[in-house]
C-alpha cells in the first residue's frame, strides 16, 4: 500500500559568520554518519512550521524565531511511496539553554560556509536539494557580495 511521507529540513544560517549549521547523524536510523540539516517528518495533522520548530528544539535545543519556506516539491520514491518535501530557512534563532545541545540522533555539529557545504558527504534527502540550497545562499542572500 502506498503512503505519503512529508519531510522537511531547515537551513539554519548565521548571518554574522555566513555559515550554516550541519549535524552529523549518529547510528540512529538511516544515513548513519552523514551530514544533515535540522528536520524530520511532519506528523499527520501537524502544522509544518510548528513541526520544523519542534524538530529544531528536539535535535539541537534551538528556538527558531522566524522561518520561511524556500522550496516545496513532491516526487514518487523507488518504493512506490510519495514524498513531499519542504525546505525552510531561518537566520533568527536562540538557544534553549544558552548553547547548542545535540539529541541522540546526532553525534556532532559544525557551522560551515557554502564552499565547504558543497563538498560535504550529505544525507540523501539533503543531497537531493544541495543545488537549491547553494543557489539560495549565493543568490538570495548574495553570499558572494558579503565576502
Amino acid at each position: 500500500m502506498e503512503k505519503t511521507i512529508f519531510g522537511q529540513k531547515c537551513i539554519i544560517y548565521n548571518k554574522t559568520d555566513r555559515t550554516l549549521l550541519l549535524l552529523k547523524r549518529s547510528n540512529y536510523k538511516d544515513d548513519a554518519h552523514k551530514w544533515d540539516l535540522v528536520g524530520g517528518s511532519v506528523n499527520f495533522g501537524e502544522d509544518s512550521k510548528i513541526s520544523i520548530k519542534r524538530e529544531a528544539k528536539e535535535e539541537t535545543g534551538m528556538i527558531l524565531n522566524d522561518i520561511k519556506i524556500i522550496d516545496l516539491h513532491s516526487r514518487k520514491l523507488n518504493d512506490g511511496n510519495f514524498f513531499i518535501f519542504a525546505l525552510y530557512y531561518c537566520d533568527n534563532f536562540t538557544y534553549l539553554n544558552d548553547n547548542l545541545e545535540l539529541s541522540h540522533e546526532h553525534q556532532q555539529f559544525q557551522w560551515v560556509n557554502i564552499d565547504v557545504f558543497q563538498t560535504i558527504d550529505l544525507r540523501s534527502s539533503v543531497d537531493f536539494v544541495r543545488d537549491i540550497i547553494v543557489s539560495f545562499i549565493k543568490t538570495e542572500l548574495k553570499y558572494g557580495e558579503l565576502m
